[in-house]
């Protein structure tokens, strides 16, 4: 709820459907890494969907078991190191798209 500055579940859902990218992922062009928790149940689905919609470089990364997990503010020690490597080793011109 914190995400969207709201007091209570049922206004998640409401505010969140608010917001879309229709129009406007596909003008993105610079590196974009997509994170997919894959406990999410707020989310399910819409990783794969902005991916599959980019036509930048781009990686999707998945969080399993216990980094499956939504995670909650001030979590970011949690992610793997990795996910913040936004170079060419991850996002360089050998991407598949």
């Amino acid at each position: 709820m914190w995400k969207f500055g709201v007091d209570l579940p049922s206004e998640v859902y409401r505010t969140a459907a608010k917001y879309t990218l229709d129009g406007v992922v596909e003008q993105t062009s610079c590196p974009t890494l997509v994170l997919k928790a894959e406990t999410d149940q707020f989310f399910r689905g819409e990783p794969e969907k902005l991916y599959e919609a980019l036509r930048c470089p781009k990686k999707l990364v998945s969080f399993t078991e216990g980094r499956g997990r939504t995670l909650p503010r001030g979590s970011d020690a949690a992610l793997p190191p990795a996910t913040f490597r936004l170079d060419g080793r991850n996002l360089g011109s050998g991407v598949k798209q």
